[in-house]
């Protein structure tokens, strides 16, 4: 019986996903002019990049995995990922953002690091 009701809302959830789309489909093939078509199309996808770098900013500013091997990886992926996405992240920025990461057994090398720093 419950999953009949899952069924049914996951049913529901891709009927109204499918018509989200098909509407946004036709709000762009009412456009003639093709200027006109890529502006509505730039209006409507930029803020999701927006959106993206914020993320990629966020999710640089709260890296904690434990391996410091990882750790670096993951912390110039991120950075690569800002870059890729236009927002420049500064050398300064990735050390001082990865310095305040380090956690756990990891809190007194953070601590050196924060009172080496010049």
């Amino acid at each position: 019986m419950r999953l009949s009701g899952f069924r049914k809302t996951q049913t529901q959830l891709h009927t109204l996903s499918y018509r989200s789309q098909m509407i946004k489909r036709l709000h762009f093939t009412a456009e003639d002019n093709a200027k006109m078509l890529w502006d509505k199309i730039r209006v409507t996808f930029l803020g999701q990049g927006e959106d993206r770098k914020i993320d990629a900013a966020n999710e640089l500013k709260h890296i904690r995995i434990k391996n410091v091997g990882e750790y670096i990886a993951r912390a110039l992926k991120v950075s690569t990922k800002c870059h890729s996405l236009g927002w420049e992240v500064s050398p300064r920025e990735l050390v001082y953002h990865t310095v305040r990461g380090l956690n756990g057994k990891f809190s007194k090398v953070r601590d050196i690091l924060k009172t080496q720093r010049g």
